[in-house]
């Protein structure tokens, strides 16, 4: 939701209700965090695929520091601009990007057998 809110212009919802033209944006955020449950738990052997993938899909939650970050990047980096805030969140959704650009160095693991 609070993409989605970025992308229409940094307004704030006022109510409960998600208005109808945000569920693509909804939708498209979300579709990224399905195939960790499909590629990670293939990477670790039987007895660690739990905890491996697990460990995978938490780890960037304290290292990420994500209000600390757009707090830094709001009040020094695009202080001067009209909308900071707007300017910071697009640089933390860049981190995104990154990701896409390590996805070709990913191991395939398609026809091979499961670690056991």
């Amino acid at each position: 939701m609070g993409f989605s809110s970025l992308l229409v212009g940094c307004k704030p919802m006022r109510t409960a209700r998600i208005a109808p033209q945000h569920y693509p944006l909804i939708d498209a955020k979300n579709s990224g965090l399905g195939g960790y449950a499909i590629y990670l738990p293939e990477l670790f052997p039987t007895r660690l695929r739990s905890t491996g993938a697990s460990f995978c899909y938490n780890v960037g939650r304290p290292v990420a520091a994500g209000p600390l970050t757009l707090g830094l990047l709001t009040g020094r980096v695009f202080a001067g601009y009209a909308e900071p805030m707007r300017y910071a969140g697009v640089t933390m959704c860049l981190v995104f990007l990154v990701g896409l650009a390590a996805l070709p160095f990913a191991p395939e693991t398609k026809d091979k057998p499961l670690p056991v």
